[in-house]
């Protein structure tokens, strides 16, 4: 008889035992929910996260394919497999229960009514890419279906990153929110330049770390209603929907600290060092928002302020209601949290 002990391969269970996530988190709401995710390649750890907390329906956009970079810094193992198919496997892996629709196409190239037939039932979509095309395309299908959406990304280096949400009771878009770049990559793009950035130097604990973050902006757009701590998180934020992460601690955006800038920290405070986030308020707008006057009716009214800065005033139409809630089953009707705007600033581009 030999005295090697037997391998036994795990199994994974039929459904994941959530009952003790219950109290801040109400599993039950997410067995029913379906989450999109656009971009597989630096979304496995959120994936996983999400599968363990209960939710069993997904859908995943991806057209690459799993290359050896990637088992280093996303997760992947299944090298020349499709990304989708790869994280399909490994979700199963965790819950046998799970079930996964494998988009492996460029999301852009899907027409409007191809996107609404894939992704109008989702209860959330996430945004992973690294393409600024397919983040603006993310935008205007989040509009269009109003489904709650969040777009998350590493900056160049990997010296931070950003995390912005949307949900149909927020006044700003991504674009809105992100008009700076907008304008910053037509210009590039009428010069044929792409500023997409490549994602060398991130490692897999800064996606980690981000994912931490993101993963709690998801379980609250998921749950938003619930009468616990991920149910009234979002509502809590209000309108502070991005969100901006310190990775590094020798990161500089436009030669200063964004976070102890905006936190007002002093030089002199060596507590500080780094792996901080802050959430922050759209400011006051340059221009109209193209996606919001085309699929929401909302218009845009230039005014002047005292020391003579221009900036547009949205003006909702009389039917846009801010308060709607995508309905999930057992899903309660809330109204955000309405606060004063403050500037933000953001880099030229993201990647994953």
């Amino acid at each position: 008889m030999s005295n090697t002990p037997e391998l036994i391969m795990p199994v994974a269970p039929a459904g994941i035992n959530t009952s003790r996530l219950e109290g801040p988190l109400s599993t039950d709401r997410l067995s029913d929910a379906i989450v999109a995710v656009l971009g597989v390649g630096g979304s496995m750890t959120k994936l996983e996260s999400l599968a363990r907390c209960g939710v069993r329906r997904f859908k995943l956009c991806d057209f690459d394919v799993v290359e050896p970079t990637n088992v280093a810094r996303q997760g992947h193992e299944a090298i020349g497999q499709l990304k989708v198919e790869a994280a399909a496997h490994r979700l199963k892996q965790i819950n046998s229960s799970v079930e996964v629709t494998t988009v492996p196409l460029d999301c852009t190239t899907l027409s409007d009514e191809e996107a609404a037939r894939i992704f109008s039932d989702a209860h959330l979509i996430i945004v992973t890419v690294d393409r600024f095309t397919a983040d603006a395309w993310a935008n205007q299908l989040a509009l269009r279906l109003q489904v709650p959406t969040m777009w998350i990304g590493v900056y160049g280096g990997a010296g931070g990153a950003e995390i912005v949400f949307w949900h149909p009771g927020l006044e700003s878009c991504f674009r809105c929110v992100m008009e700076h770049r907008y304008r910053l990559q037509h210009e590039a793009s009428e010069n044929g330049v792409s500023l997409d950035p490549a994602s060398d130097g991130t490692l897999f604990q800064d996606i980690m770390i981000v994912d931490g973050i993101a993963g709690h902006i998801a379980l609250g757009l998921l749950t938003r209603g619930e009468d616990n701590y991920f149910g009234r998180l979002i509502d809590e934020l209000g309108d502070r929907q991005f969100l901006q992460m310190k990775l590094r601690h020798d990161w500089l955006l436009r030669g200063q600290d964004p976070v102890r800038h905006v936190l007002g920290i002093s030089n002199e405070n060596d507590s500080y060092f780094c792996w901080n986030t802050i959430a922050r308020r759209n400011g006051p707008m340059a221009g109209p928002c193209p996606d919001c006057e085309a699929l929401r009716g909302h218009r845009f009214e230039e005014q002047v302020d005292d020391d003579g800065r221009k900036h547009f005033v949205r003006i909702l139409p009389e039917t846009d209601a801010l308060d709607v809630v995508r309905t999930i089953p057992g899903d309660a009707q809330v109204v955000p949290t309405t606060v004063e705007d403050e500037t933000d600033s953001e880099p030229d581009s993201v990647s994953l």
